[in-house]
């Protein structure tokens, strides 16, 4: 799993692997290294299937890296893998129905220093792939970290959050009163920190819920609809 440059920097003398992530695309562990002098540390480590996806995902987590935004940090990346830092914490599906006020503000504040990086290199760069697992807030803190980054290409905000809002109301059990409570919280919260278009972002969210029902066979109930064509008013 680990190439030898890496294997000889960190005097690596033997690795544990400690479990497998869910990943539609790529194989991605969790591994615990041991090094000549008796430490620990635990990486991640992604092989990908595309080495395009795997160029753009590089390429976009270096950019973020020197500029301080929350991501985890690269130690090493070649021939289509990556070794990354681990971020201790819990997915952003596990704990934002918990703690929605401080989740939605840290997810939103993060998400803003990440645009704003990305503006600096390329203006309308999005992330697109919202899946709210893609989304770690780290153990003992609200930092919000992005950990994907291999769909990142031109677009609209509005659309990255659209999406957002659209996982947040579907995950399941789909559209509770709690999850229509976190997600109008989690809209009003990004069109204040991204200075979104409310119509537009509401009309993404709208759009993404079609999509998340045509995947999972799963009707959108009316009344949702009709209450994130509210929720710009």
């Amino acid at each position: 799993m680990l190439n030898d440059e890496l294997i000889r920097r960190w005097d690596v003398q033997r690795t544990q692997l400690l479990g497998r992530f869910r990943s539609k695309r790529n194989d991605v562990f969790k591994v615990r290294v041991i090094t000549g002098d008796g430490s620990a540390r635990t990486v991640v480590i992604k092989e990908f299937t595309d080495p395009d996806r795997f160029s753009e995902e590089i390429r976009t987590l270096r950019l973020l890296q020197v500029r301080g935004v929350p991501v985890p940090r690269l130690h090493h990346a070649e021939d289509g893998a990556a070794v990354y830092e681990f971020i201790e914490g819990k997915v952003l599906v596990d704990c934002i129905y918990r703690f929605p006020d401080q989740v939605t503000k840290g997810l939103s504040e993060s998400l803003k220093q990440i645009y704003d990086a990305l503006d600096e290199h390329s203006s309308e760069l999005i992330l697109r792939d919202m899946n709210m697992r893609n989304f770690i807030r780290q153990s003992g803190t609200d930092t919000v970290y992005r950990v994907d980054f291999e769909s990142t290409s031109r677009g609209r905000r509005e659309e990255d959050a659209g999406r957002l809002c659209a996982f947040c109301l579907s995950y399941d059990p789909p559209f509770t009163p709690q999850k229509m409570r976190t997600a109008w919280s989690l809209f009003q919260k990004l069109l204040c920190s991204l200075e979104l278009c409310p119509q537009t972002t509401a009309r993404w969210t709208l759009c993404e819920l079609a999509e998340i029902g045509q995947r999972r066979q799963m009707p959108v109930p009316a009344a949702v609809k009709d209450a994130v064509r509210w929720w710009p008013t």
